[in-house]
């Protein structure tokens, strides 16, 4: 076997073992799918609907718009912060897996 099919083979090795994790951490993924389409639902709306609202430029007068929804969009606010803490809890909980992997496989090669 030459280097480069080596290398190829070596790939294909790689992506398989990350289709392997992929489909064995599902539900860590689709948690994050969720998440990151919450996050981007209330992103939107937030800029579209009220910090786009008043524009400067145009001297469109739409502060008491803005000052009526400030209550309204500071729920969305943590509604966001909320989403973001979950999300970033995930990310640690898999880093922590990813680390007691790496663990492992370095007492393996040492045992």
């Amino acid at each position: 076997m030459t280097t480069d099919e080596e290398a190829a083979a070596n790939h294909e090795n790689m992506e398989r073992g990350k289709e392997d994790a992929a489909s064995i951490l599902a539900d860590e993924i689709f948690d994050a799918i969720m998440l990151a389409k919450k996050m981007s639902l209330l992103s939107d709306d937030m800029l579209d609907d009220y910090f786009r609202k008043y524009d400067f430029e145009k001297g469109n007068d739409e502060r008491l718009s803005i000052a009526w929804e400030y209550r309204r969009y500071s729920l969305y606010a943590e509604l966001l912060d909320d989403c973001i803490m979950q999300f970033s809890g995930l990310a640690k909980k898999l880093e922590a897996m990813r680390e007691r992997g790496y663990d492992r496989k370095r007492a393996a090669k040492i045992a």
